[in-house]
């Protein structure tokens, strides 16, 4: 079998057929299933089921996450759940291949699927109790199998070093180590990276998350330049006017700060930052990734006000805030905020 899937002819037949997708997802499944270096994991997930997962981790494969039932891969993401499963930032390349292990979550799945066995929605469920049940459920199988994917796919690092060499380029009185006690904003000569506990630096998500060039600093036309208040196209007049292409008006932070709460490090954050204008700020937390970042829901906050699956609240520029919030699934890689003036929808 391993022969027939490297053999050309067949991979130009896939191609010719445009089958090439499902080509590539056959030889990864069959190397899973296969080779002595996957990984065995049991899964029992409460009001869904038993599951076996294998996994494999290995250079050049897909990063899919399969789901399947009596034999059949029913599909490759959880949308509906909360877990498209499209992308695993920093991970090592993998293959997870899901099947159920027990009567319980053949059936439930079976109920979930569409007619063309191609996806997993609780919509197909009639009784709002027990739907709203099942979402419940499901949301958390999708947890798992995320959770499950980070913890044996993230490269392995020193939990916590210090590095005294870099010192004179990272100090910072603001600086806040991942335990929330504040020792390395005491002492701003020790910068102290931790593994769990990762600052975020950046201030936004993506060129599209952020709108608009803001306007340029000028005596008598802005240079429409970015958030550096460099040059660039859009129009703005006097001290740090608006460029005309902003689509959304960014609030700019400074000293951007995150660590870990000991009630639920995977779940919990503090983030801290001083915002350089006043007035309202809505932000939005987000998974840095490599090419591309993924909103995270705020499902309750201390400091802030809810907006959706993010936070508003009133800011003084200059001042220090620090919001307290719990995220809807466990999360415990670098964070990004981004803070516009118009409301979250």
């Amino acid at each position: 079998m391993a022969a027939r899937f490297s053999d050309s002819t067949l991979a130009k037949a896939a191609l010719r057929a445009s089958l090439s997708e499902d080509f590539e997802n056959a030889r990864n499944l069959y190397d899973c299933l296969s080779s002595d270096s996957a990984t065995e994991h049991s899964l029992l997930i409460p009001d869904v089921g038993s599951f076996t997962a294998r996994l494999l981790v290995k250079d050049g494969l897909q990063k899919k996450v399969m789901i399947a039932r009596n034999g059949m891969v029913i599909t490759d993401s959880l949308k509906h759940f909360g877990q498209k499963f499209e992308r695993f930032p920093n991970s090592k390349d993998f293959v997870l291949l899901v099947e159920t292990a027990d009567t319980a979550a053949s059936s439930l799945l079976r109920k979930l699927e569409n007619p063309e066995h191609d996806e997993l929605s609780a919509e197909r469920i009639s009784d709002p109790l027990q739907r709203k049940k099942i979402d419940a459920a499901m949301i958390g199988f999708a947890a798992t199998l995320r959770d499950l994917v980070r913890k044996n796919t993230l490269p392995e690092f020193q939990e916590r070093s210090e590095i005294d060499e870099l010192a004179k380029y990272f100090s910072d009185k603001d600086r806040f180590d991942a335990g929330g006690q504040g020792q390395a904003e005491e002492n701003p000569e020790k910068h102290v990276f931790n593994s769990k506990g990762v600052e975020a630096d950046r201030e936004s998500v993506s060129s599209a998350a952020k709108g608009g060039d803001r306007g340029g600093r000028g005596a008598s036309k802005g240079g429409g330049g970015g958030v550096q208040r460099g040059r660039g196209s859009g129009a703005g007049g006097g001290q740090g006017g608006r460029g005309s292409k902003a689509r959304r008006c960014v609030v700019e932070l400074d000293a951007v700060r995150n660590f870990a709460l000991p009630q639920g490090a995977r779940w919990h954050r503090e983030i801290r930052f001083t915002p350089r204008d006043s007035g309202t700020a809505n932000l939005l937390i987000a998974a840095t990734g490599i090419n591309d970042s993924e909103t995270l829901n705020v499902v309750e906050a201390e400091g802030a006000k809810k907006a959706g699956g993010g936070l508003t609240l009133q800011v003084v520029a200059g001042e220090r805030y620090a919001v307290r919030i719990k995220f809807d699934r466990p999360y415990d890689g670098p964070l990004e905020v981004i803070a516009h003036e118009d409301p979250i929808k």
